[in-house]
């Protein structure tokens, strides 16, 4: 009908509804044995990560550590610095200087290589120690919050799911529409790079050790300084 407006899709309306799909497909046997597991610890007043594998054989999950010296482990790790490495490169790159053309084609390359690092440290993590099941990496994530909070929650797989298809988006929109991402809202661009901080952190700072929180501190300190070295310059320049 004429005068009548096509409804607009925004990115995050596709993005929620993805999720929500997602969830749908797969939360059920989760949940399931999540209540499962939830009753039995407080009728039996058991701690989750005394539990070990006869826990995880219990509710049909598979995951048994690896040798930290083994080849899966190897790969695992080094797929996920190399997507961290390459995190850092696009951040500093464009924080080092002008958005020149070749700056925003090296850090729109760095975000995209980092983001196909990550696919495989993901595909790794699955293949080598949740072998490609949903319930196996629910409880992963769920057991490792236990030890950190003591909060038996099993939300934190979907937010690694959700910072997945984030990312994803993130890339495809950078390469089919640089004029509109480059002029994308401010809000929107502080919100990516907040989340990406936040779970960079979380999973190289709160739920790592030794020489990966150290090393994850060390990056996001330089990046830290690289944005003030930005936000100054950038005051230096509006003063009369």
């Amino acid at each position: 009908m004429a005068g009548m407006r096509r409804p607009q899709f925004s990115l995050f309306s596709i993005l929620s509804l993805l999720t929500i799909s997602c969830a749908i497909c797969a939360l059920q046997p989760a949940a399931a044995q999540y209540f499962r597991f939830r009753d039995m610890v407080i009728t039996m007043g058991l701690d989750p990560p005394t539990l070990g594998a006869p826990f995880l054989e219990t509710i049909g999950g598979l995951d048994i550590p690896l040798d930290p010296g083994s080849w899966q482990a190897f790969w695992i790790r080094a797929t996920i610095a190399a997507a961290l490495a390459m995190v850092g490169l696009s951040w500093t790159t464009l924080l080092s200087g002008v958005n020149a053309p070749r700056r925003q084609k090296i850090a729109r390359w760095a975000w995209t290589l980092g983001f196909a690092f990550y696919l495989a440290h993901v595909g790794c993590a699955f293949a080598f120690v949740h072998h490609w099941s949903h319930v196996d990496a629910t409880w992963h994530t769920v057991l490792r919050t236990y030890e950190l909070t003591g909060w038996l929650w099993p939300g934190g797989i979907w937010i690694n799911y959700f910072f997945t298809l984030l990312w994803g988006a993130d890339v495809i929109y950078w390469w089919s529409r640089l004029d509109r991402y480059d002029g994308r809202p401010a809000r929107l661009r502080w919100f990516v790079h907040a989340f990406f901080v936040f779970m960079i952190f979380q999973a190289g700072v709160v739920f790592a050790s030794g020489a990966t929180r150290w090393a994850t501190l060390a990056g996001l300190s330089m990046v830290a300084l690289f944005g003030l070295l930005r936000l100054n310059r950038s005051r230096g320049l509006a003063s009369p």
